[in-house]
């Protein structure tokens, strides 16, 4: 599903309605009990697989009832959809505070790829687990994944867009959708051979620098024809 969602447009995949278990909590403390519910469910994810991961079994790493489980997230996948979305603000964070440092959309690219890339590695067996499953997901379930990809793209190409490539937001975000396909096609690899972190680096680079050279003529090619017309 990863490979396949990332080559679709995602500015029309359609909005999803919110689950109707995510409403606000009255419950106190309610921020820790969702990050402790998060955490003991990306550990069950990785421990068990998740065919055999149960909400029963997340609700006892948690030392919470599953009813509480339930009424924080209201299934076991609407939990992997929030566990990766946390990725995203931080590495929305990293881009804003050092967006002045990026000479080149090279860096900029490379430099969120190596913030972003230890979260995948760290949790190496929960995010294979995830790959290797997707698939047999709902496609309402696809769907919002899908949404959360092109969350993680989007952030990406605004930061390409405000440094280096003003008003190109199609060609923008076409080449961070093909970097992000990119990327997973080779964690995928990577999480199954083990890599280190610096071997990611090594394979995603070059193909990274011909994504953003093909961006770059497209842009170029764009800017003078509307200067031509």
């Amino acid at each position: 599903m990863y490979q396949s969602v990332l080559m679709n447009d995602f500015s029309q995949v359609p909005k999803v309605k919110p689950s109707p278990y995510k409403k606000p909590s009255r419950i106190r403390g309610n921020d820790e009990t969702r990050k402790r519910i998060l955490s003991a469910a990306a550990t069950v994810v990785a421990r068990y697989g998740m065919k055999k991961t149960t909400i029963r079994k997340i609700a006892r790493e948690a030392k919470v009832s599953g009813g509480l489980v339930m009424h924080y997230f209201g299934s076991k996948v609407e939990l992997i959809h929030h566990i990766f979305r946390s990725g995203n603000p931080p590495l929305s964070k990293y881009l804003r505070t050092h967006l002045d440092q990026f000479h080149s959309p090279e860096e900029l690219v490379l430099g969120a790829m190596e913030a972003y890339l230890p979260r995948d590695i760290k949790n190496s067996e929960l995010t294979r687990e995830i790959m290797a499953n997707s698939w047999l997901w709902s496609k309402q379930d696809e769907i919002k994944y899908a949404s959360h990809l092109g969350e993680l793209a989007d952030i990406v190409a605004d930061a390409l867009q405000e440094k280096f490539y003003p008003g190109q937001v199609t060609l923008t975000q076409t080449a961070t959708y093909t970097l992000a396909s990119a990327y997973v096609g080779v964690l995928r690899m990577g999480l199954q051979k083990g890599w280190e972190k610096q071997t990611y680096i090594n394979v995603m680079t070059p193909a990274f620098r011909m994504i953003l050279a093909g961006l770059d003529a497209e842009v170029k090619a764009s800017i003078s024809k509307d200067g031509a017309s």
